[in-house]
Order: structure tokens, then sequence, then C-alpha cells
């Protein structure tokens, strides 16, 4: 199908190629379809249209979309027009607006909020007229949905993100000296620094306050995995922290509070004190949990199957009983029948270890944890080699 050129389908092109990354030859076959041109047609020529999506498939191939999808798999790219009217060859740059979007919607929120809401709500040319009240609590409040879309945006990472007040960039740069900070420093920049410091509480009191014995209180039968699993997140996050509490503007923060003698500096050595012991708590107890975890590792590796077949289900007339083995029965030697008491026992013996060494990983709350989850993982072992129905231990068959 021959195409007539056409600066709107070009102009579409040179957007879409630049944010989605496709070869000329996929935009090629998109409007070669004479559905797909039918689409851009009603695009351009319907005013009640006003939306149009590109989107890439799992293939590689443009896919379009009058309006916006319910949800997107991948990275997608929208035009917008600003008026309800149709897009000529005239006004196809100054009545489209484009942008990307993300396949997730809170990131795409995020997105939102920092560069569109607060870049236009946070210039005052944009609040001529309004009662300087109104204008200060708009930009009061479009700074603290900004730090909720921050903090949000870690969570969904697994990090605790600490935002810092807006206030700081009426500081010139780091400041190298207490000399630089002002001795009086403002009351509006005082009062958010010590908002923020409340907030950096609460956030690393819950950080620290989370217990890998939760699974457990709420009745379910956790693996010695979730209790690796919960300690390594811990020291990532502690780390996170750590880096984001010594960074240049909360250096600022710590200095402004000491020189102004604020209630909220001692809050905020807390806050310093808590990351460090909890980041040498949880470096202590991953270091020490290594071994365990291979000890384990091993375990759930060995062929439990096995060893009920050499236990259980021997040929009838065989004889083939534990501490026992005929060369002419074709059972497995009993060793191998051994293979999870031994593992066992290893896995004990790396728990008492455990127990005698560590610094934190040393009290009952902690060690209790990891036994359940042990016992659970046993239970789990068994549970797999044993045929559904089938008491656990069988007998021996009778001869």
């Amino acid at each position: 199908m021959t195409i007539t050129p056409d600066v709107r389908f070009e102009y579409l092109e040179e957007i879409a190629s630049l944010i989605l990354k496709f070869k000329p030859d996929k935009w090629s076959k998109l409007i070669g379809a004479e559905e797909n041109l039918a689409l851009f047609t009603e695009f351009f020529e319907k005013p009640e249209v006003t939306v149009l999506v590109l989107t890439l498939n799992a293939t590689g191939m443009i896919v379009p979309c009058l309006g916006f999808p319910e949800s997107l798999k991948t990275k997608g790219v929208y035009f917008i027009k600003t008026k309800p009217e149709s897009i000529n060859k005239l006004n196809y740059k100054t009545n489209l607006l484009y942008g990307d979007i993300s396949p997730l919607p809170v990131d795409q929120l995020i997105v939102v909020v920092e560069e569109v809401l607060y870049s236009l709500l946070n210039q005052s040319e944009n609040m001529e007229g309004w009662p300087r009240v109104v204008s200060e609590d708009i930009v009061k409040q479009v700074h603290k949905l900004k730090n909720e879309m921050f903090v949000m945006g870690g969570k969904i990472k697994g990090k605790t993100l600490l935002p810092v007040p807006e206030n700081l960039e009426n500081l010139d740069g780091a400041l190298e000296s207490m000399e630089r900070i002002p001795s009086s420093p403002d009351n509006s920049l005082l009062h958010a620094i010590e908002t923020i410091i409340i907030d950096w509480s609460h956030q690393i009191r819950d950080v620290l306050s989370k217990d890998s014995a939760q699974a457990l209180l709420d009745g379910l039968n956790p693996l010695p995995q979730v209790e690796f699993q919960f300690w390594d997140a811990r020291l990532m996050n502690l780390k996170c922290i750590h880096e984001q509490l010594n960074r240049p503007k909360v250096n600022k923060i710590v200095e402004i509070l000491e020189k102004a003698q604020s209630c909220y500096w001692p809050a905020l050595q807390n806050v310093y004190m808590n990351v460090t012991e909890g980041l040498k708590e949880a470096n202590d107890i991953v270091l020490y949990l290594k071994p365990l975890r291979i000890s384990l590792e091993e375990m759930e590796q060995a062929d439990f199957s096995v060893m009920y077949k050499v236990l259980w289900d021997p040929p009838l007339g065989a004889q083939c009983q534990l501490g026992q083995y005929d060369k002419a029965s074709p059972c497995v030697p009993v060793p191998v029948s051994l293979q999870l008491p031994n593992f066992i026992a290893k896995v004990l013996d790396t728990i008492a270890f455990i127990w005698a060494t560590s610094e934190h990983y040393n009290t009952p709350s902690r060690v209790i944890v990891i036994l359940r989850e042990l016992c659970n993982q046993i239970i789990e072992m068994v549970s797999l080699a044993c045929p559904p129905g089938q008491a656990w231990p069988p007998p021996f068959p009778s001869h």
C-alpha cells in the first residue's frame, strides 16, 4: 500500500521514535495497515477524539490506541489535542501536546506531581492576584504532596527515602563552615527543618520496629528463607538511610539545628544513633546467617525421596532395614538414608555457633524464630517426600 507523504505522520514518527526507540521499518508496517491508517485519520479529523497513545508489544510492533488504555505493559507515548478540533498540516505542532507514559501508574503519578503540579504551583507568577495566605498554603501543601510521593516511590523500591525541606535551596551551595550559616535562621526555614526531623524519626522508627517474627505472629508457616530475606532487606534499607544522612544537604540541617540550639537537635542525634546501631546489628546478623543459609541450601538439595524409598519401599522379600545391607537385594546402601538426620545435626550446630558468637543474634527471641522456621522446613520436606494419604512412617512390608 502506497502512503502519500504527510507531515502529520512524519511528526508523530519523529516524536514516537525518540521516546519508544523503534526501528524505521516498524513505523512503515504500522501505517501500512489499513485499520491503523483509519485510526490515525479518525484522530486527525474528528474533534471529539482528543487522545492517541502508541505502545510497543512483545514483538516490538507499534500498537496505536485512541484514548488512554486501562493498563500498559510497556512504556508508551501519548498525543493530546490542546483544543477539540481537527489536526491539519498547519496546526499539528501547535495543537498537539505529547509525552511519555509509564506502565506503572504510581511512577506516573509521582512524575506528574513532581514535574507538573509542583512546577506550576511553586512559581509566584502563576499565583498573581492570589491572597498571600492562600498562595503560601498552596505552596506548603504542594511541597507536602511532593514529599509524600517521594517517600512512596522509595517504598515501592523497598527503600526509605528521607525528604528534605525545599527551603534549603535558599542557602547557596554547600555550607563549608559555621560562619556561613545565618546566626538567626529564618523562622520558616527552621520550622520546615524541625517538621522534617519529626517525619524522619517516624520513618526510621517504622523501619527499626519491624520484626522478622511477624509472619509467625500472623499464624503463617514461614521457612528460614523469610528470615534471610528480612535481614538482607533491612541491611540494604539502613545503608540507604545512612547514606542519605551523610549528604551535604543533611549536613546543612545538622549545622543549622546545632547553631540555633533547637529543641529538635537531640531528636536528630537520636536518629543518627538509631540508624548507626541498627546498621551495626543488621551487618552482624547478615554475616552470621550466611553459613546457616549454606547449610540449609545443602539440606534442601539432598534427595529426601531416595531416603524414603530406601527405608520403606523395598521389593517384597528383600532384606533392607536400617543398619543392614544385603548385596543380593536391589536396595541402595543404608548410609544414604541418614542424609536428613546428618543435615539437621549440621544445621543445629551452625545455629549453636551463631548463638555463641554473634553479638546481636544471641537472644532467645531471635533463635526461637529460626528454629520454628527450621521445623517448618523439615515438615515441608517430609510432606513432599511422603505420598498423599500415606502415613509417616509407613510400616515395613511383612515377609
